[in-house]
């Protein structure tokens, strides 16, 4: 795993701002399965995962599985099916926000600057 991160690396993440910035933190508007794909799937290699060898993959991964987690309880919350596990989905979605927002953080130290959002 590199130290730095390369520019495939900061595309992605580019847009991964962009979400944030325009509907992550939008309680109305979440859109967690657009947010799932863009963690696990690497839009200049298509059918490709992308975490695998980025020097964020730590970020990357644990941001994934909150928000696979959150795809979860609100599938239960949903059906009105006795949850499985504690926390709601809002406490979740939190999770998610703080964990993108470590994952920008992480992204822009290796960097040494900030990562402008992408079309």
């Amino acid at each position: 795993m590199d130290s730095r991160l390369a520019d495939h690396d900061e595309y992605v993440i580019a847009r991964i701002v962009r979400l944030r910035d325009r509907s992550i933190s939008n309680g109305r508007w979440r859109n967690a399965r657009m947010l799932q794909s863009y963690l696990s799937f690497d839009p200049l290699a298509p059918n490709s995962a992308w975490p695998k060898g980025s020097a964020v993959e730590t970020e990357l991964r644990e941001s994934l599985d909150l928000v696979r987690q959150y795809r979860h309880v609100l599938r239960q919350e949903r059906s009105h099916s006795k949850p499985t596990v504690v926390p709601s989905s809002e406490t979740i979605w939190s999770r998610v926000v703080v964990s993108i927002d470590v994952l920008i953080a992480k992204a822009e130290e290796l960097k040494g600057g900030a990562i402008d959002a992408r079309e």
